[in-house]
């Protein structure tokens, strides 16, 4: 992306966000119900919205949506899990407006303070609007009709319906996850924990990494859940660290397993780096890297190494 696209990207995220505020200034002095917090049934709601939108989409191409392996059920998420898997599926939005011809909207950062579900509720809002449009670029005007409104919705609730998003975008063409995206994920990972060994004031950990050879996606895998693991437990034994719900340790899937579940699992582990930069009042956003071609579990693995030293040295 070139910076000049870069600029024009920013300055419709301004303007798009200007017009979110307004509108939502207008609604609140017309309906003082809308003052009140927005909650994880607010986004639940939306994202079951969103997935009606996506059945339809699969009954006009004629796509059967089909029970892959089983997933192991989830351990409890809190709002910033929400609000990557959000970034996530909005990404993969983007990639199927750009393969059908319409432009690709900016997917927001990682938010710098505590995530919320309202951080949550502005990215779905702009995914329906987006899938609206791809809808009625496809020619497709069957109505869709908001999902009903469910109560006591919890952040793990969201998860599992934008997971269903994630899954069926992939159905709709997404292209498939390929080591290059698990070593770029990876790359973030190594640094978000860079930037909080700076401003806690350690060194950074001047040991080598031995190459890795011969690695698979469950090698990637096994090493991310590995570098959670020792965060969970150097941030309980450092409430400095701690970030709300403490660290999440998803049930491991078991094998054979693909690139797309090693870059799920990463973006858990960002998550929860993403929480603690917020814990300690770093305030520069989560960079994502340009993608890089040639890269191989054995790649993100050596990366993940560093993770794992850089956890320990915090």
């Amino acid at each position: 992306m070139t910076p000049r696209t870069l600029s024009q990207g920013r300055r419709w995220w301004r303007g798009r966000r200007l017009v979110t505020i307004l509108g939502f200034l207008l609604a609140c002095s017309c309906n003082p119900a809308a003052t009140g917090e927005i909650k994880p049934a607010d986004v639940h709601q939306v994202v079951e919205t969103i997935n009606a939108q996506l059945g339809v989409l699969l009954g006009v191409t004629n796509i059967v949506a089909h029970r892959g392996q089983a997933t192991p059920p989830l351990t409890p998420r809190q709002p910033h899990h929400v609000v990557q898997k959000a970034r996530e599926v909005m990404l993969k939005v983007q990639t199927l407006r750009t393969l059908n011809g319409l432009p690709e909207n900016p997917v927001p950062p990682f938010p710098v303070e505590e995530a919320t579900p309202s951080d949550s509720k502005r990215m779905v809002d702009v995914i329906s609007q987006d899938i609206a449009e791809l809808r009625t670029k496809l020619n497709i005007t069957e109505p869709v009709p908001p999902a009903p409104a469910v109560p006591d919705k919890t952040p793990t609730d969201v998860y599992d319906s934008l997971q269903r998003v994630s899954d069926t975008l992939d159905l709709l063409g997404v292209p498939r996850t390929v080591p290059n995206d698990v070593f770029r994920v990876a790359v973030m990972i190594v640094k978000e924990l860079e930037a909080i060994l700076a401003a806690r004031g350690h060194r950074y950990p001047a040991v080598a990494v031995t190459p890795s050879t011969d690695m698979s996606p469950e090698d990637s895998y096994g090493k991310t859940f590995e570098v959670l693991n020792h965060l969970k437990t150097r941030i309980e034994a450092d409430p400095a660290l701690m970030v709300r719900g403490g660290i999440v340790l998803p049930n491991r899937r078991p094998p054979p397993l693909t690139p797309a579940h090693a870059l799920d699992l990463e973006n858990n582990l960002l998550a929860e780096l993403g929480a603690v930069k917020a814990t300690l009042g770093i305030r520069t956003p989560t960079v994502v890297p340009p993608l890089v071609h040639g890269k191989t579990p054995a790649d993100t693995v050596d990366l993940l190494n560093r993770a794992l030293m850089l956890v320990d040295a915090l």
